[in-house]
């Protein structure tokens, strides 16, 4: 995590340890902050909520070779040596664009056998060929797994994604995700839907490919979703999302040290953007291309 995520990040704890309110976690952060008084505020909320936040440092300048496109950065890579800095043998990994709006003892309870990991299918990422994938063996959204560190460490499977990662780069679109999912080759345990609610849910451009993918799972999830996953950009925190559920983020950033932040796109020319009625903006358009 780099420290321009604070914000979302503090949201996403706050939501985990309210969702769970008789869970104590031990939750790491991976991180290239430095100073560490500017967690102060993050680790005594945590504290608060009887769980324990241990940091763990890593140097951005270590994946500074990597390909960085949309809203993605080079935090997102950090995970990728999680089995060689936290000495423990299963973790639930999150994003930073996540709310967890439910109990999450039975995701974590899952037996993940001999894979080494566990995650959901995502239903917007069709262009398997380019990593060499088959429908089959599909492709899965990296921002909720389930991880088992002990085969990590023994597969060497961390230090195999960077390498694929620094061979292949025009193969990568997604950052670490893609180079996942290329050594991976299907091997990784599905998990139901509702564990990883991503934006590309409420497109009706993707609802057949889930369905046909989940079953019945999937509008359950979209109803009652219990970790919810901002996936694409703009993120919640700016004026211009407008995913269904948004307010959902807001309502957990209220009861948190950054209640009553406007978002940090609220400028006047996004307002008058918003307040033009989408017949206008479409005939302006026409206009211009004439």
């Amino acid at each position: 995590m780099d420290i321009k995520f604070i914000q979302p990040l503090t949201v996403t704890i706050f939501s985990l340890l309210k969702s769970n309110p008789s869970v104590s976690f031990k939750i790491y952060l991976i991180t290239e902050i430095e100073d560490e008084s500017r967690l102060d505020s993050l680790k005594s909320l945590v504290l608060s909520k009887g769980s324990q936040l241990i940091t763990k440092k890593i140097g951005a300048s270590s994946f500074s070779n990597q390909k960085i496109k949309y809203h993605y950065s080079i935090a997102n890579y950090y995970r990728l040596l999680a089995a060689e800095m936290i000495p423990e043998e299963q973790v639930l990994y999150l994003d930073s664009d996540i709310i967890v709006h439910g109990p999450i003892q039975e995701l974590y309870a899952t037996d993940l056998a001999e894979y080494p990991l566990a995650a959901v299918y995502d239903p917007q990422v069709q262009d398997l060929d380019r990593l060499e994938l088959s429908a089959e063996q599909g492709y899965f959204n990296s921002g909720v797994m389930l991880l088992n560190l002990k085969i990590w460490r023994e597969q060497n499977l961390g230090y195999k994604v960077i390498e694929y990662l620094t061979n292949f780069p025009t193969r990568i679109q997604y950052a670490d995700q893609c180079g996942l999912n290329a050594v991976l080759q299907g091997n990784w345990l599905r998990l139901n839907p509702k564990w990883n609610v991503m934006t590309s849910f409420f497109n009706p451009k993707h609802r057949n490919t889930a369905l046909r993918y989940f079953g019945e799972a999937f509008d359950l999830a979209v109803q009652k979703p219990i970790i919810l996953h901002y996936s694409d950009s703009p993120k919640p925190w700016e004026f211009r999302n407008n995913h269904p559920l948004k307010k959902l983020y807001w309502d957990y950033l209220n009861q948190t040290e950054f209640k009553r932040r406007f978002p940090k796109d609220l400028t006047f020319s996004n307002l008058l953007r918003w307040a033009v009625p989408n017949k206008l903006k479409k005939k302006y358009w026409k206009l211009r291309q004439k």
